[in-house]
């Protein structure tokens, strides 16, 4: 017989309290991470959360530095060896921006719209627009929709064929 969850919980959550990881922890007692964390939470205490590695911080440091820099983020993983997800988590523990070009293709787009307008109408279909940039109609649909909410457009303009 086992014993008593709570004959069970004791050793580990003691053992979690004076400093040996959760990890070790489990392996020892043959039970996953969240058993010894549940135990630990059963007797009163709650799982130290060692946070990231010094040589962690400082890489994720110096990978921050360099995208910070200019450097792009393909660029940036070929560099240190690691993962994208691994960039963009050094960009979000250390607060910088990841570099994106969504706002760049955004301003082309809509400079294709506004090179298109004469008078209050499109002369190009969404369509053609689309093809022109390599892009759904639907694409410049929506990027024609949010420059007339914020006010980019003026309301009255109307797309050619009555899109």
């Amino acid at each position: 017989m086992r014993g008593t969850t709570n004959e069970r919980y004791k050793p580990m959550a003691t053992a979690v309290q004076l400093g040996v990881p959760v990890a070790k922890v489990a392996k020892r007692f043959n039970v996953t991470p969240s058993v010894v964390c549940h135990a630990l939470k059963a007797h009163g205490g709650i799982p130290k959360r060692d946070g990231l590695k010094p040589e962690t911080i400082a890489k994720y440091k110096k990978i921050a530095s360099v995208v910070r820099e200019g450097v792009s983020v393909d660029r940036t993983c070929r560099r240190f060896s690691v993962s994208p997800p691994t960039v963009y988590a050094a960009l979000k523990h250390e607060g910088v921006l990841a570099p994106g070009r969504s706002a760049h293709r955004k301003a082309e787009i809509l400079s294709e719209i506004m090179s298109s307008i004469k008078g209050n109408r499109l002369t190009e279909t969404f369509e053609e627009l689309g093809e022109e940039l390599g892009i759904s109609k639907q694409r410049v649909h929506q990027v024609f929709n949010e420059a007339k909410e914020c006010g980019l457009l003026k309301a009255s303009v109307k797309p050619l064929g009555g899109e």
